[in-house]
């Protein structure tokens, strides 16, 4: 959390906030050793599902034509509102694509500065801080804790219940999960999260608020946090129907992951976090085998996960204890 000169101090090339004492250019630790490792793993996953969708954009766009889906919303059940097909899925399907991309962009794009500034200036803390880093460790982290759930599940005996996506044709996979990546953020933290929260925002004439505010970025606050939860359990509740009860909690933390890079980031960052994840599959789509790079990735990524899944729980812990303590804002 910055003081009001910490970004003064900075920018005059000085160590510490004269305002708060905060070290300004930070240094290396092993949280930043493992993040950056970790970011390393996440671009190449992701540069990969990208490549995955190129490939098999013009086989998917073909598929489509004489497909069909439904527009589906969460309450917290899943309604289905209509159906599409044809040409208007097909540009559904660009749209989705388009989001993904787009996204892409914005989370690479303050790359470079922030890897310039390490290297020339000494600075971390901004590569620390950026979206890259919390959607890559972040990544890791749910992973983590995902595969203890259902590892805890297996070892008590019960069934995992799954969504069978595997046994559909590749395109319809990838519509399924791009669809889910960019259509579920929408849901569940543009519309439950970034809506109400820029909604009180213009009603309580907070100064420096507009209806930008929708698309994420504002911080986290009290408010917030009572509609990142409340978003998240919708979440959850959602994926109750094609997966069962063990997915809820998972689900649940996942949203929370998501409901925090919205609010701390923006919209592209929730929908990176959720692409990352849901189209790890691609490495099978290319390489046409379940043994490929990107599965061998699982495991390390899980490892250096468990690090960063306990740095995040304390974090957050301690997060919360100042926010209660104090009156924080958006």
């Amino acid at each position: 959390m910055a003081c009001d000169r910490c970004d003064w101090n900075r920018a005059a090339g000085d160590r510490f906030c004269s305002g708060c004492g905060e070290a300004l250019r930070g240094r290396i630790t092993l949280r930043l050793v493992l993040g950056s490792l970790l970011c390393l793993i996440c671009t190449y996953i992701i540069s990969y599902e990208l490549i995955g969708i190129a490939v098999l954009f013009p086989e998917t766009l073909n598929g489509l034509r004489s497909a069909s889906t439904y527009i589906f919303i969460i309450v917290p059940t899943i309604v289905y509102l209509f159906e599409i097909g044809g040409v208007a899925l097909q540009t559904y399907f660009v749209l989705l694509v388009a989001a993904c991309f787009v996204s892409a962009f914005f989370l690479f794009r303050d790359v470079p500065e922030n890897i310039h500034k390490a290297m020339t200036q000494k600075d971390y803390l901004p590569f620390q801080d950026s979206a890259l880093f919390r959607v890559s460790t972040l990544f890791a982290a749910l992973m983590t804790f995902q595969m203890s759930v259902v590892l805890i599940v297996i070892l008590m005996g019960y069934e995992l219940e799954s969504l069978d996506i595997g046994s559909y044709p590749a395109w319809a996979q990838l519509f399924s999960l791009v669809e889910a990546s960019v259509w579920e953020e929408v849901l569940c933290r543009f519309l439950m999260l970034g809506v109400p929260v820029s909604t009180i925002a213009y009603l309580t004439r907070k100064e420096g608020r507009n209806w930008k505010l929708a698309l994420g970025g504002f911080g986290i606050d009290r408010t917030v946090l009572v509609f990142i939860l409340f978003s998240s359990f919708m979440f959850a509740a959602g994926h109750l129907t094609n997966w069962g009860l063990w997915k809820f909690l998972p689900t649940f933390a996942f949203g929370l992951g998501c409901g925090y890079l919205f609010s701390r980031y923006g919209l592209h960052a929730s929908i990176m976090l959720h692409f990352t994840v849901n189209l790890m599959s691609a490495g099978t789509w290319l390489s046409g085998s379940e043994i490929n790079s990107i599965s061998m990735i699982v495991f390390p990524v899980m490892i250096l996960g468990l690090y960063f899944l306990i740095s995040y729980m304390l974090r957050a812990s301690r997060f919360l204890r100042d926010m209660f303590a104090g009156d924080q804002s958006i």
